[in-house]
């Protein structure tokens, strides 16, 4: 957790505790800010791997039908016509679901790593901010 600011206002005759609060500020606004930047840039990597399943579905679907020898002895005269996309609402492949499954536990440790990072850096300053305060 960010360090809080005191739960009082430095004295206007402190410039250097305004300063030190206005550190702490700043530093807690950029940690914030790097955040943000870092889950907009995940929701985009996400929202391109969604628009991608429609294909991959379509993709494994032709590969099923084939596979089952749909496709076997048909003259190669006019091109086979695509799968049809799949209704809403159809059954999700096991699979999709283990691998959907397995990359949301992988997105969720590298998180809970990041933020633990976090929680050390900002315990450090904490501890740097105290023995300078003892000082």
């Amino acid at each position: 957790m960010a360090p809080e600011p005191s739960a009082h206002a430095p004295d206007a005759a402190d410039p250097e505790g305004l300063r030190v609060e206005n550190e702490i500020l700043r530093r807690r606004l950029a940690a914030a800010e790097a955040l943000a930047a870092e889950r907009a840039a995940r929701i985009e990597d996400l929202l391109a791997a969604l628009t991608g399943l429609p294909h991959a579905w379509e993709r494994w679907r032709e590969e099923a039908a084939v596979s089952e020898g749909s496709g076997a002895g048909e003259s190669f005269a006019e091109p086979p016509t695509p799968a049809p996309s799949p209704p809403m609402g159809p059954p999700i492949p096991e699979e999709a679901t283990r691998l959907w499954i397995e990359t949301r536990r992988l997105r969720d440790r590298l998180e809970l790593e990041h933020f633990a990072r976090e929680v050390e850096a900002l315990r450090m300053r904490r501890a740097r901010k105290r023995r300078k305060a003892r000082s």
